[in-house]
This record gives structure tokens, C-alpha cells and sequence, in this order.
């Protein structure tokens, strides 16, 4: 958004705002806008989420499957109780990392929507684990190797699909309809 595209009576306003939103993060072509904004912080923005997401969701799966395979071999049987515990919580963390992507980016009321499905989710799940008997098991006489794939999986078609994200390029020219939208997001922010 340039400035002397606006009317001379705006052209003050405009700059006071384009000051305002502007931060240490945020250089001052960006304007400070939601999407970029999020983009530039940290933590915040679909590949900046999906990349903590996937490189969590791999750690987590390398760490369980060499505790696996030091405990069980290369067989094991699945407890419902201990897969119900685990997607819970993958659910309850992929929940607030995607919150405070949209939270950064000016969308409260997707926030809030995403962190009540997330939290309800990972609660029921560990209250079904709860209620179940520890010796119930979904899958006997697994093989470690093959669990292994399927655990390391979904890190690793995330940060593919993070690799592949475009990057959104900075745009300096704006329609009113854009602009005006970019406005009222970041004042919402």
C-alpha cells in the first residue's frame, strides 16, 4: 500500500497506521498485516506451524519407536489404552500450535473454535482410555519395523507438505477491498 495512492486527506492517517502496525518483526513494507505478520513471526503461519507440527510428530514417533523396539523387539502387541492416550495428545498439540497460527494472524474466533475441538477431542480420548481395561488390545504381534513407517509417516508428509507451501510474496499495492480486509483482521488483532 503506497501512500500517495490514498486521498490527501487520508494520506495521514495512513501513514499513522502503517507506523503503528510496523514492528521489529514486521519491516515496514510488509505493513504489518495479518498474513504477513504471521508469516514473519515465530510460531505463527500455516509453514511455520506445519513445520513444528511435522518435526514434533517425527521426534515423537522416532523417540516412541526406539522405546519400543528397546522394550518390546521386533514384535509388540498395541494397547488400546496407550493408542487412545497417544492421538489424544497429538491431537490436543497439532490443536494449539494451528490455535496460535490463527490467533497471530488476527482470527480470534477461529482460535477459539480450533483450541474448544481440539481440547474437547483430546479429553474424550483420555477419558475413553480411562474407562477401558489396560489389557484390551487393538493390534497383537505387530511388527516393530512396519509400526515404524506408519509413526514416522505423518512427521514426514507434513514437513514435505510444509516444504512445498508457497511463499506468500509481499505486496505493496492493494485494492480498497483487500486493504480494507487486512484492516479490520488487524484490528481485531
Amino acid at each position: 500500500m503506497k501512500v500517495t495512492m490514498w486521498p490527501q486527506q487520508d494520506q495521514g492517517w495512513v501513514s499513522r497506521y502503517r507506523t503503528s502496525m510496523t514492528g521489529r518483526h514486521v519491516p515496514a513494507v510488509e505493513l504489518a498485516t495479518p498474513d504477513e505478520a504471521v508469516r514473519m513471526s515465530l510460531g505463527g503461519g500455516l509453514r511455520p506451524a506445519l513445520r513444528e507440527v511435522g518435526g514434533t510428530l517425527l521426534g515423537l514417533a522416532a523417540v516412541s519407536l526406539l522405546s519400543i523396539l528397546f522394550r518390546g523387539g521386533w514384535s509388540v502387541d498395541v494397547p488400546i489404552t496407550s493408542a487412545l492416550i497417544a492421538v489424544s495428545l497429538t491431537v490436543g498439540y497439532t490443536g494449539w500450535v494451528v490455535s496460535r497460527a490463527l490467533f497471530s494472524g488476527g482470527r480470534p474466533i477461529a482460535t477459539s473454535g480450533v483450541l474448544a475441538a481440539a481440547g474437547a477431542v483430546a479429553v474424550a480420548g483420555i477419558a475413553w482410555a480411562a474407562r477401558l481395561n489396560a489389557d484390551d488390545v487393538v493390534a497383537s504381534d505387530v511388527s516393530v519395523p512396519l509400526m515404524g513407517l506408519g509413526m514416522l509417516a505423518p512427521g514426514v508428509l507434513v514437513l514435505v507438505a510444509a516444504s512445498r507451501l508457497p511463499q506468500p510474496t509481499l505486496r505493496e499495492d492493494w485494492d480498497d477491498a483487500e486493504w480494507l480486509r487486512r484492516f479490520r483482521s488487524g484490528l481485531r488483532t
